[in-house]
């Protein structure tokens, strides 16, 4: 979610800072990211891809609900 609404912050941290201002140990943080670029979300610093990223949020949510 954070991505979705503060893109333009996230091309402009550092991944500690990034970790740090969301809670997140900056291992997490790095798994999630290179998940993300994996799956071509993130492109490169400047550039997400939220047709793609809204996708991968809603498999999330549909795989919680099949879970429950």
């Amino acid at each position: 979610r954070f991505l979705i609404g503060h893109g333009d912050i996230y091309s402009k941290l550092n991944k500690s800072k990034l970790a740090s201002i969301l809670g997140l140990a900056p291992e997490t943080l790095s798994r999630t990211l290179k998940e993300f670029k994996d799956r071509g979300i993130i492109k490169n610093k400047t550039f997400i891809d939220r047709k793609l990223l809204y996708e991968f949020i809603k498999e999330e949510l549909e795989e919680i609900d099949i879970n429950q």
